[in-house]
């Protein structure tokens, strides 16, 4: 019983973090790259027009912890509910995406 608890607790340590890039490859790197948070938020990646629609990548973390990717569009020009949540509709600004966080293209 208490492999079978290390083991459930060294899952949940080194993390079951599933890279954005990863859960929804694209072909070109992505037009913005915003870190929106520091100790905890999300991690978007916009394409401001591919394949005629907008398409946002993002993702939720913290220090210990992640949310699975998700994918929002809209159409060319428009919002996503993400922009929409961290202010990008309005002019707010997009924190540069450290190096670790840059997006892979696949």
């Amino acid at each position: 019983m208490t492999r079978l608890a290390l083991l459930l607790l060294l899952g949940l340590v080194c993390g079951c973090c599933r890279q954005a890039w990863n859960a929804f490859p694209m072909s070109t790197p992505p037009d913005r790259q915003c870190h929106m948070g520091s100790v905890h938020g999300h991690d978007l990646y916009v394409w401001e027009c591919t394949g005629g629609q907008k398409v946002v990548i993002g993702r939720y973390s913290a220090e210990m912890s992640c949310g699975s990717p998700e994918k929002q569009t809209a159409a060319c020009g428009a919002f996503t509910p993400l922009e929409a949540q961290y202010h990008l509709d309005t002019g707010a600004a997009c924190p540069s995406m450290p190096s670790s966080g840059q997006w892979q293209v696949k």
